[in-house]
């Protein structure tokens, strides 16, 4: 066999089992991606609890990358400090060793074309499903089976070492212990997996070098080290062009691999003997067959014990180097002036956290939802109080809606663009239910300035509103008030048929308010046409209150349409 078609056998073996990694982690991030965006939200106050929830989050979703990629979005959009990210990230680095563990016990030790013939068994039947959950379990279950494919492929492709003298002898020089050698391990480590982004698959890849013979214990815990530092590229892809806070985050996943790497590179010869001693026998006294066998098994061990002892030396040093990385990256360099970014700014990962970039630009939708509501609350301020001066608030508001027209026009072209990486059908839906949910907030937020606008016109003219009319009004904005909280609460998970019920009966409400208004307004017109300016004014807040409460239905209408 030819070096050009062993090359292409192992880089296509290399592909499969990419793909069934990135089907795994995808249709675990579609059943519990979102729960896992607010445990990840919710858990990180406490550091030791900040260090477990990254490490349960990558080892479930099988990608550290898409843990970081989190941990950078969260940073961004301000619900993580900096020291949290930090203790989320060290968590991530432990939770990722899973996958060692995974091919070492069980990709060398039976014969997986069987496991990955049963799992497709098990898959076949829910793909075919109507329902959407079966079907996200069928992915799980297809991604594990085509990664063990990949596997098995990639140790089919390895070639055997007594029949390639002449590689074999490249690959005995990297045995050695020299330091040059090590370094040279490192780099390539770090090389091959910043290209591939996924430590995992690289990681693979090192164990079946392993298993084969073709490398020992020193160039392969090497080339762990290598590895350790490359899956920080994600992170740094994605942490371009957003705010400091973010690229602080990304920085700190940087600076803490490559630091713990350069240290254990120091201490490469205990940390050795430590491994080898909680690992059955002993790797140095072993050779051929024996070694290849023993050595996955070892090399797995290393990568969890270098990566627990990385986070506990870091441990009591979290907040130092989150100053550090604050005087690296001060405020002033480089924080974005923009009146509004969204979370993540490279869609170009969102194969890495699909159901994270979902969940962020729900939050976002959420985040428009509160501008919204704040906006009627400074209109109520303005009608009951008549009196005082409203120019600051006419401004604000002005800037409020300025900021929501942005909002729509980013939200939007990130939903569209989702839709062209992913044009699934469920996704699809989804996002143009997002779609169309972000016209109508913005629509709220418009109604709202017109609002103000009136009272303004009001004040400038000089009309006084009765007594009457003004706790008319002001009821009216509180019920509209009352009816947006409602909408933007249950826009974080689709609307159940009672909600929506709830949601009519508040438009009825509202529409019957109206037009309790409305006919208080003629009647005034009929006692006194002197101030019908006036009158139409009121009649005029009357209206745009309404259509509020209708955007409002709108909004809950496509929420009821959304797949569960």
């Amino acid at each position: 066999m030819n070096v050009v078609s062993i090359v292409l056998q192992f880089l296509g073996s290399v592909g499969i089992f990419i793909l069934g990694m990135k089907m795994l982690s995808s249709g675990l991030q579609k059943i519990a991606g979102q729960k896992m965006s607010l445990v990840l939200e919710k858990m990180t106050s406490n550091p030791v609890l900040g260090i477990l929830t990254g490490v349960f989050i990558t080892a479930l979703i099988q990608s550290s990358s898409a843990t970081t990629v989190m941990v950078v979005g969260f940073a961004n959009a301000g619900f993580m400090s900096l020291t949290q990210a930090i203790n989320v990230i060290m968590g991530a680095n432990i939770g990722t060793t899973t996958t060692a563990w995974i091919v070492s016990l069980l990709g060398f030790k039976m014969d997986i074309t069987i496991c990955a013939f049963v799992l497709f068994c098990i898959c076949l039947p829910l793909e075919f499903s109507k329902n959407e959950k079966f079907n996200q379990i069928g992915d799980i279950f297809a991604g594990l089976g085509i990664l063990f494919i990949g596997l098995y492929f990639i140790q089919a492709a390895t070639p055997n070492v007594n029949a390639n003298p002449g590689i074999f002898s490249f690959f005995q020089n990297l045995n050695s212990n020299g330091v040059g050698t090590l370094l040279l391990c490192v780099i390539i480590g770090t090389i091959v997996t910043g290209i591939v982004q996924s430590s995992a698959a690289t990681m693979t890849l090192t164990l079946t070098l392993a298993y084969q013979g073709w490398i020992g214990p020193y160039a392969a815990a090497a080339l762990c080290l290598g590895q350790n530092i490359g899956t920080t590229v994600t992170a740094l892809l994605s942490s371009i062009g957003t705010n400091v806070n973010a690229r602080r985050a990304a920085l700190a996943h940087t600076l803490f691999n490559v630091i713990g790497s350069v240290l254990a590179l120091l201490a490469f010869k205990p940390l050795l003997w430590l491994v080898n001693m909680i690992t059955p026998g002993d790797i140095f006294l072993q050779t051929g067959d024996e070694l290849s066998k023993h050595l996955p098994f070892f090399l797995s061990m290393f990568h969890t014990v270098f990566n627990v002892f990385n986070t506990i030396i870091f441990f009591p040093f979290t907040k130092l180097l989150a100053k550090l990385i604050q005087k690296l990256l001060p405020d002033e360099m480089i924080e974005n002036k923009e009146c509004y970014v969204f979370p993540i700014s490279s869609i170009d990962t969102y194969k890495t956290a699909p159901e994270f970039y979902i969940g962020s630009v729900r939050e976002e939708i959420s985040k428009l939802g509160t501008l919204a509501i704040n906006m009627v609350r400074d209109f109520r301020e303005v009608v009951s109080h008549p009196n005082d001066d409203m120019g600051d608030t006419v401004n604000k508001m002005k800037e409020d809606e300025d900021t929501a027209d942005v909002m729509q026009d980013v939200l939007t072209n990130i939903c569209v663009r989702l839709m062209q990486k992913d044009p699934s059908p469920v996704l699809v839906q989804k996002l143009n239910i997002f779609i169309r949910s972000i016209d109508e907030l913005e629509s709220i937020t418009d109604s709202c300035f017109t609002l103000v606008c009136d009272a303004e016109k009001r004040k400038v003219a000089g009309y006084m509103f009765s007594g009457e009319a003004q706790k008319r009004i002001i009821n009216y904005v509180d019920m509209v008030t009352e009816y947006l909280n409602y909408v933007i609460e249950h826009t974080k998970t689709p609307f159940t048929q009672h909600e929506l019920m709830r949601a009519y009966n508040y438009e009825n409400e509202i529409n019957k308010e109206r037009w309790g208004l409305q006919s208080y307004v003629e009647q005034r017109m009929m006692v006194s046409s002197d101030n019908v300016q006036k009158e139409l004014l009121l009649f005029d807040m009357a209206r745009q209150l309404e259509h509020i409460g209708d955007f409002c239905t709108n909004i809950a209408q496509s929420y009821a349409k959304e797949p569960r």
